[in-house]
């Protein structure tokens, strides 16, 4: 906020010609500075650098429809990293990996449009709702919806955890 207020106040100064040059260059200079910082530190605090976060678009409605076989490897890598974290164990991820093949299939074969025109922000229900809709109510998808809920809690917090487990 200070800096937008000397910002008007090197202007006004600028158009009266009560700022010289040099004033006005290191003022530049500083709001060149600031923003620098400010993007560095914005960028040092971002979850995408961290792979697990980025590997969670193989849950974007449209992602699935459009690039499968991209979606299937970022769910393959996010499986990689549970495992690698001992938060679920490898057989199980394997099933919940024949799973999401399975599930992608079927996206692309029966649901295509649905999953390619998915909009988040104009959609009714919300994301782990849709994905309850199509993959948690539906038995042969355990272990997949199972790693689902969790990736959901990767990206939301409890949000999804209180929603479907009480």
């Amino acid at each position: 906020m200070l800096t937008i207020l000397k910002a008007i106040l090197v202007q006004e100064a600028a158009a009266k010609k009560t700022a010289s040059p040099l004033q006005i260059l290191e003022f530049q200079n500083g709001c060149v500075v600031f923003l620098q910082n400010l993007s560095f530190k914005l960028i040092q605090r971002c979850p995408l650098k961290y792979p697990v976060v980025r590997h969670l678009v193989s849950l974007e409605p449209s992602f699935i429809a459009k690039k499968p076989e991209a979606a299937t490897r970022k769910f393959e890598n996010f499986l990689q990293h549970i495992i690698s974290g001992k938060l679920k164990i490898p057989s199980s991820c394997d099933t919940a990996l024949q799973q999401y093949k399975a599930f992608v299939r079927e996206v692309i074969k029966y649901k295509k449009e649905e999953f390619s025109s998915y909009n988040a922000s104009a959609s009714s229900s919300s994301f782990d709702v849709f994905f309850q809709e199509h993959i948690g109510d539906n038995q042969e998808y355990a272990e997949l919806w199972s790693v689902v809920k969790q990736m959901l809690i990767f990206s939301h917090g409890q949000s999804c955890r209180k929603r479907f487990l009480g």
